[in-house]
Order: structure tokens, then sequence, then C-alpha cells
């Protein structure tokens, strides 16, 4: 797999009041009324990720009393990022003003900063390594009790490189590369069926997983206010961890035209990975910049119940119903105000959906049509309570016709064309001064549902 991306942003309300472009204007706007940006291209960002597996399993019928699978998998993943700085500005005697007062302007009297040109460039690169082995084996005590269980070990190496700065004011090789050492880490799956007839399955499993860890860059001065005197280091983290415990049953009534399934589950989350802000602070001798960093910061818990219904009603309507409820909260965090709230993103209470589907042989083909409607509850949109996103509900339709090997299809998503909030953070916990940070005035990160869309597809089997 391999992708490509570019893209810029305006970084101004990154460093102010932080102590490292003093003296620029708060919102944007010069005293002049005028604009002055501060702009970071990203890009290229090119991302190319290689796998292998080799995978052998058992050649039974389901009448041996023990299956297997047992393989070997490797991939290595490999990140590449550049950048550059500028400024953008339609009041350059602003930056030169500055310039002349010493000001850090991001430039240097070598160059135009204040015309547009670019003054710093850097790139980074972070490649990632993954060695795994697994084995399952599946025994058939009984033609209605079946155990499995699973085991996969893992190794894992990041090697994380930045170049330092480059471009016409800002020179050297930075802190070099950094590669981890192997990190082992183990998962296993434990799996229970039980078939009470041949309608009714109950089950119930555990099984944990992992998302890798990596190197964070971090730059401070050792001396306050003197850029000569940056220092760049690189910092761990770890891979975090799930756990997912989960039990339920699958059912068929009524010669399967109802089909009835539901489960309970559990998920332990430990060592989270979290990204956090670094204030601008004097310790130990170092000035930090501020920024982002992740670190493992602590544990959750997710319980919840889901539940899903199909019904034939005919050989041409079938309705489905979708029904869950969820519950999440953090157990244990570095920063004691989050415990107890719920996980950023994450929905509480009950929510449904109900899909109907619906198919018709013509003259012209086979016609199908769709109709989901759906409710979400409240979520919470960061790390507070105070502020969660309303429920809503939005539904979706779709017509399609099938002939031969032809299919045309028509989808209007968001019918009823609702504007709801799915994610907001003003009042943002996680700004460096606090929920009542400076940026609040200016700053308001929000995603809505996207409004009524039609689109057309046409699709071809050769």
């Amino acid at each position: 797999m391999a992708n490509h991306s570019f893209f810029e942003r305006n970084v101004l309300w990154e460093c102010l009041p932080d102590g490292w472009c003093p003296g620029v204007p708060v919102g944007g706007l010069t005293p002049r009324g005028l604009k002055a940006d501060f702009r970071i291209t990203e890009g290229p960002s090119e991302r190319d990720i290689e796998t292998m597996e080799v995978r052998a399993v058992s050649s039974a019928d389901g009448n041996e009393f023990i299956d297997w699978v047992a393989g070997v998998w490797y991939e290595n993943a490999n990140h590449r990022r550049g950048s550059f700085f500028w400024w953008d500005t339609d009041d350059p005697q602003l930056i030169e003003e500055l310039q002349a007062a010493e000001q850090w302007t991001g430039g240097c009297p070598e160059v135009d900063v204040a015309g547009g040109v670019i003054f710093h460039k850097n790139y980074t690169i972070n490649n990632q390594d993954e060695k795994t082995a697994y084995g399952e084996v599946g025994f058939n005590f009984t033609e209605q009790l079946k155990f499995t269980v699973g085991y996969r070990r893992s190794q894992l190496s990041t090697n994380f490189t930045r170049s330092g700065d480059l471009g016409p004011c800002w020179y050297g090789d930075g802190p070099g590369g950094r590669a981890s050492p192997w990190q082992d880490v183990d998962t296993y799956r434990f799996n229970v069926d039980y078939h009470v007839s041949d309608d009714i399955m109950l089950f119930a499993f555990a099984a944990n997983g992992y998302r890798p860890g990596g190197v964070n860059l971090i730059e401070y001065n050792t001396v306050d206010g003197d850029w000569d005197s940056r220092v760049e280091v690189f910092t761990p983290y770890e891979s975090d961890a799930v756990w997912n415990y989960e039990a339920g049953v699958r059912s068929a009534w009524d010669d399967g035209r109802l089909v009835l399934n539901g489960s309970i589950y559990r998920i332990d989350w430990a060592d989270m990975q979290s990204p956090t802000f670094r204030d601008y602070a004097a310790t130990q001798g170092r000035f930090q910049q501020s920024g982002r960093s992740l670190v493992n910061i602590g544990e959750s818990e997710v319980i919840g119940i889901e539940a899903m219904g199909i019904y034939a009603v005919n050989d041409n309507l079938e309705l489905t119903l979708h029904l869950g409820w969820k519950d999440s909260e953090i157990l244990d965090d570095q920063r004691q105000n989050f415990v107890g709230l719920p996980l950023p993103g994450s929905t509480s209470g009950v929510q449904f959906s109900v899909l109907a589907d619906w198919a018709q042989d013509t003259a012209l083909g086979e016609l199908r049509a769709n109709a989901t409607f759906r409710s979400v509850p409240e979520r919470w949109g960061h790390f507070t309570k105070d502020n969660p996103n309303e429920p809503y509900t939005m539904m979706d339709a779709s017509v399609s016709l099938r002939r031969g090997s032809l299919e045309l299809s028509v989808f209007l998503d968001n019918v009823f064309d609702d504007r709801e909030i799915v994610w907001q953070t003003p009042g943002y916990p996680g700004w460096p001064g606090g929920a009542s940070d400076w940026r609040d005035q200016f700053v308001g990160y929000y995603a809505v549902l996207r409004p009524r869309t039609l689109s057309l597809s046409v699709g071809v089997d050769l």
C-alpha cells in the first residue's frame, strides 16, 4: 500500500503566547487590520507499507477432534514527511518592523521573510517493522461444543530520524536517528462455542490486542529565549493494550425468516496512548517549547450491550434493527482531573438504527431500494462532561438497478439535510493555558454531518 498527501495550515495560534514568536498579533490581523498568517506546508507525506504472510491450515473436515492454523507475518511500514514554513501576509511592514526590533518572526535578515520566502525546511522519517508468529488450535469436544485457543508473538521496532534545520536561515543535521530496541508483544484469544441446536448457538470469548508504540521528538532551549541553545531529544512511548470480553447468542427462528443476535461486552484499555500538550516552562534547566507528544497516559473501561434482529417480511422486503448501549470511563490518568470522565468521542446511552431492504425483479432488471435511519445519543467532544454533543438522527436512502453485467445506483445521503455537530472542542482543556486559554477566542473545531448529498454510481462486471 502506498499513499501521498500534501496540505498546509495556519499555525499562528500555536506560537502565541508560548514565547517563540513574540510581537506577532493575536487573531491573525495586524494593527492595520491586514492578514498576518504564519503557515506550514506539510508534505510531501509519503507512506509505503509492505506485508508478507505465510499460513498453513489443517485439512480437517469438521469431524476431527483438533483443527489448527499456524503462520508467520512480516510488515514494514515507512513514512517520510517534509515541511516548510513561511509568512503569508498583506502587511509585510509588520514583519519588517518585528525583525528590526529583533523579535522572532521565523526568519532572518538574509531573506525576504516579509515577502513570503520560505525560511525553514525539515523532514522526518518514521519507520516501523513488525515480525509475528501465530497459531490457533480448535478442540471439537462434541458436535455441539468447541473450544479454541490462539497465541500471537510479535516483535516491534521503530526507527525515527529528523533532518534538523534546513533552509536559508537555519542549518544543521539535527539529532539524527533513534532506533528503538525490539519490543516483544504477546496476544491471546480464547473462544467457546456451544450449539444448543441447529438454530441456537451460545458463545463467549476473551482476546487482547495492542497498538504499536513509537518515538516523540522534543525540543527545548537550555537558555531561556536563546534559540541557539536549542536541544532536540527523542522520548519513546510504549504500546498500549486492550482486553476484550464478550458473551452472547446467535439464533434463527421461524424457519430462518427471523434472526436474533445479542451480546454483552467489556473492554479494558491499559497504557492508553494519548496526545498531551507541553507548556513553555523552565524545568531542570530546560526551557521547553510548547507542543504535543504522545505518552502512555492511563487506563479506561468500556462496557456495552449489542443486539440485532433481521426479519424477512416476504421474499422482497427485509427489515433490520440494530440496538446498542455503551458507557465508558477513564479509571486512571496522569492528569487527575480527567479520572472519572468518559472517553473522548464515545457515545453514552442507547443508540439504534433501522434498515429496510427491498428487491424486485422487473422487466428492466433487478430493482433494489434501501432506507437507513440512525439515532445517535449524546457524545463527549473531549475530556469534559460540560459540553456534550446533542443527540441526533439521520436517514440515508439508495436505489439501484442491475441488468446483466451493468448496475446503476443512486444514493441520497442525509435525506433531511440535518447539520448536527458530531465533534466539537470549545473550552478545550488541552490548551496549554487550560479551558480558558486565549485561543478559545479565535479557535474552535466543529465537525458536522455532511449535508444532503446526491451521488450516482455506474458499475460493469467484466
